[in-house]
């Protein structure tokens, strides 16, 4: 089966199309939120606090190799982050201002 040739009209019906998805995506979260209601569980607030307050910590483990690539995290424990040095630290960065 071959494709359609390229149109230059193309571009923005593809970013269209993205942005639908990620419409799609979000509406199926907020659903999903309401349905489960996590955000109003007292524990779950509690978790989610510690890992918020822990990510300057995280952030400087990843990003000084100086230090060591083991990271305590209350929530968690014992976390081995020397995978994440390196080419994935820009991407970490961004995910978590998300």
């Amino acid at each position: 089966m071959s494709r359609p040739p390229i149109n230059r009209n193309d571009p923005p019906h593809f970013v269209e199309k993205l942005q639908q998805k990620s419409h799609q995506v979000v509406k199926e979260i907020l659903e999903m939120e309401m349905l489960k209601n996590y955000t109003c569980n007292p524990d779950y607030m509690k978790m989610w606090t510690e890992l918020m307050d822990g990510q300057e910590a995280f952030m400087e483990a990843i990003c000084n190799h100086s230090k060591s690539s083991k990271l305590m995290i209350k929530v968690v424990g014992e976390v081995d982050i020397l995978h994440l040095r390196g080419k994935h630290e820009r991407i970490i960065k961004k995910l978590l201002i998300l």
